[in-house]
């Protein structure tokens, strides 16, 4: 299973990320939408072996460039911003609570 803030974790490092993880699961679509690494099913393990060959060549040959995100693309997930959205929803239904009293 993986975790959210785990991804989100890895995408603040700007590299390449080598997702092994079923094919439905949430990141997949965004990974692949950002360029932002490999997405491989657990059970290809061929496809795990090719995936880490790629990157390991790519990052002797200096392409890693190819996988690069911009921060824009990852600018959603700043722990920061999270919380601060988390906080005003809860300014909100404690707002309105207190107008549903008075």
């Amino acid at each position: 299973m993986l975790h959210t803030s785990t991804v989100a974790e890895y995408l603040g490092f700007q590299k390449p990320i080598l997702m092994i993880t079923p094919p439905d699961a949430g990141w997949v679509t965004f990974i692949q939408k950002i360029k932002g690494g490999i997405v491989v099913s657990p059970e290809d393990t061929e496809g795990i072996e090719e995936a880490i060959m790629s990157l390991y060549q790519d990052h002797q040959q200096g392409k890693l460039s190819k996988y690069s995100y911009s921060e824009q693309d990852v600018r959603s997930f700043d722990a920061t911003k999270i919380v601060k959205s988390l906080a005003q929803v809860f300014d909100k239904l404690i707002e309105d609570s207190i107008k549903r009293k008075a």
